[in-house]
């Protein structure tokens, strides 16, 4: 494991030192270290979720290209929208 110093004014550090007691961590690291790990995975989650988007982005354009998509009113995209977006988080 690799140290890195962070330079932190007088306000920020009182900050950092009463979240890490008030969320349990046994030190300012702790906490620092804690909230690194989370936004790493945050934003690997986010990548993911964009390459899910791309993907099925591109299967509507195939789809269009091959003349197999119909008309919809935005009102039925909508709809079918928040019916994928139900169905994939159930």
């Amino acid at each position: 494991m690799k140290k890195v110093t962070v330079t932190l004014s007088d306000g920020l550090e009182r900050f950092v030192r009463h979240r890490a007691r008030e969320g349990g961590h046994a030190s300012a690291g702790e906490y620092l270290r804690s909230l690194v790990d989370s936004e790493s995975r945050r934003i690997a989650e986010r990548k993911r979720r964009l390459a899910e988007l791309r993907q099925e982005l591109q299967v509507g354009v195939d789809q269009l290209e091959r003349g197999e998509i119909g008309t919809l009113s935005l009102g039925e995209l909508k709809a079918e929208g928040r019916r994928r977006l139900a169905q994939k988080h159930s």
